[in-house]
């Protein structure tokens, strides 16, 4: 993928030093969901199918998942002026 970084969305810190998850919109519109420090990464169409896929990465510790699931739906109840 090529696409730019057009709005950072989440970092959830895992409890590990420098482990934990990133959610980015692109400019092409795609969700990137990257492990962090170093990826891998899953790219989605919407948020929703990130959080669904978000699981199948490898080194996301159960309480990342659970944090980004959260974040989710306060993204939704707040809703796009939020």
């Amino acid at each position: 993928m090529t696409s730019e970084v057009r709005r950072p969305l989440l970092h959830i810190p895992d409890d590990q030093a420098g482990r934990g998850l990133r959610v980015d919109l692109m400019t092409d519109g795609q969700v990137r969901v990257r492990v962090l420090p170093a990826g891998p990464d899953l790219w989605a169409e919407t948020l929703e199918e990130a959080a669904a896929l978000a699981g199948m990465l490898p080194g996301v510790s159960p309480a990342v998942l659970e944090q980004l699931g959260w974040e989710l739906e306060l993204m939704a109840m707040r809703g796009g002026d939020g």
